[in-house]
């Protein structure tokens, strides 16, 4: 196909942090259609542990866990990783949600279930470097 855009988002390791299992297998299976390697988590605390061993493309998170919550997940991954993109796709649709979350330094905060902008940002943050 000339002229389309190239993609180079195929086989990244993404770390998936959604408490609602339905909803986390469900992103999954679509996660891993184009070959990108999903890791699960429900938890915040299993998250923590999974982004700590590192080696991540991207991690998207959601913002209301039975304990602690996607922002607070995000300030302590961002002491110990300024580079990995943190997106998130949550429910928790408020301005000050999404600020909160922006400013404990996530790339990008996408409200469900805008499924069309959640895939047009997942591949944006694959395709580029964290700046900062």
């Amino acid at each position: 196909m000339t002229g389309a855009p190239e993609d180079h988002s195929s086989g990244r390791k993404i770390l998936l942090v959604e408490d609602d299992e339905d909803t986390c297998e469900a992103l999954a299976q679509l996660l891993r259609r184009p070959g990108h390697e999903v890791i699960t988590a429900y938890m915040v605390a299993e998250a923590l542990r999974i982004a700590q061993a590192g080696g991540l493309d991207l991690i998207i998170l959601d913002n209301w866990f039975k304990v602690g919550s996607g922002v607070e997940l995000c300030r302590k991954i961002r002491e110990f990783d300024a580079e990995t993109p943190i997106l998130f796709y949550s429910a928790a649709a408020y301005y000050t949600d999404v600020e909160e979350g922006l400013r404990a330094g996530a790339d990008e905060y996408i409200v469900k279930p805008d499924f069309e902008e959640f895939q047009q940002t997942l591949t944006r943050l694959l395709n580029t470097r964290r700046k900062g």
